[in-house]
């Protein structure tokens, strides 16, 4: 006798369904972030072969042009036919920093540089920033204070063997003043721009409190309006760093004046300030000055702005 059974249709059940979409998606996204991280290589690979051909070309340039480099932006692209987003000179043409940007990833070369590095280049307008030599460019606002300079005391890393030291003599508050920039030895800065300010402080008595401003003066160095600062903070007797960003200049300002204060000190307490950056812009940046890799001074070293590649912090 032949016997004929049902007919069974074969399929996948839900959980064998669920278990492949589960493989499929797990797969899809290894291999997502695979083509990612090939992207961002294939980027910063082209934008430092790009920055080296521009390197190449501005030296070149140099070579015919009497040991200087391009005035301008738009005259160093025209000499390298590549579009930067950055680009610097010395008050001689006698050095560069270019940077080139693709979203997210920015490198830099300079003239003292033979191949990029990761960063962007600005200008740290700070003339002498850690005191290398002397107290040039820093005043007090206060008489009956001592400044000078220390030899002893500098930032674990600091390219100067040296700091700006203050000692409070009388008064309660004392604020030390960094005056940058031209022969009026004010940074300079325009209406609407702001100032980022960074800096190193410590002091030899802990519990003081520390507090940082930008004030706004005119052509004839006249004080415009009181500028910003930031909200006390409390020192310590090791190094630790402050900064802010201060409002933007009002209408009328050629000059920023930046002042680090010393609050509620007693006569002999002694503080110090080292490695003091201060850029235009809202961006708070890594130290750098022209002793710095990469970075060069745009006129007499420690009594000039500096230029080079730097990191957002």
């Amino acid at each position: 006798m032949i016997s004929v059974g049902k007919n069974r249709l074969s399929g996948f059940t839900i959980v064998e369904i669920l278990i492949v979409v589960v493989v499929v998606a797990a797969l899809a996204s290894v291999v997502a972030v695979s083509y990612s991280g090939i992207t961002d290589r294939a980027k910063r690979s082209a934008i430092q072969q790009n920055l080296m051909q521009a390197g190449d070309l501005l030296q070149v340039y140099s070579i015919h042009n009497k040991r200087t480099f391009p005035v301008s932006l738009e005259a160093a692209e025209e000499t390298t036919d590549i579009a930067l987003t950055v680009y610097l000179v010395d008050t001689e043409n006698k050095n560069y920093c270019a940077t080139l940007t693709d979203g997210a990833f920015s490198y830099s070369i300079s003239s003292m540089l033979d191949k990029p590095v990761e960063g962007v280049c600005v200008e740290n307008l700070a003339k002498n920033p850690s005191a290398a030599a002397d107290i040039t460019f820093w005043s007090l606002n206060q008489n009956g204070q001592l400044i000078s300079r220390s030899a002893t005391q500098s930032r674990p890393g600091s390219h100067s063997s040296g700091s700006v030291m203050t000692t409070l003599q009388t008064l309660n508050s004392i604020t030390t003043q960094l005056w940058n920039g031209s022969a009026t030895a004010l940074v300079p800065v325009g209406p609407d721009e702001k100032l980022t300010i960074s800096g190193w402080v410590k002091a030899d008595v802990a519990g003081r409190s520390m507090s940082m401003n930008a004030r706004w003066r005119s052509a004839s160095i006249s004080e415009i309006t009181p500028g910003s600062s930031i909200p006390s903070a409390s020192m310590s007797t090791s190094w630790n760093r402050i900064s802010f960003t201060s409002a933007a200049a009002p209408e009328g300002t050629v000059y920023g004046h930046v002042g680090f204060i010393y609050i509620n000190g007693q006569p002999g307490d002694v503080f110090y300030i080292d490695d003091v950056m201060v850029t235009v812009g809202e961006i708070d940046y890594e130290y750098g000055d022209g002793d710095s890799p990469g970075w060069f001074w745009t006129g007499t070293p420690n009594a000039s702005s500096s230029i080079g590649p730097s990191v957002p912090l």
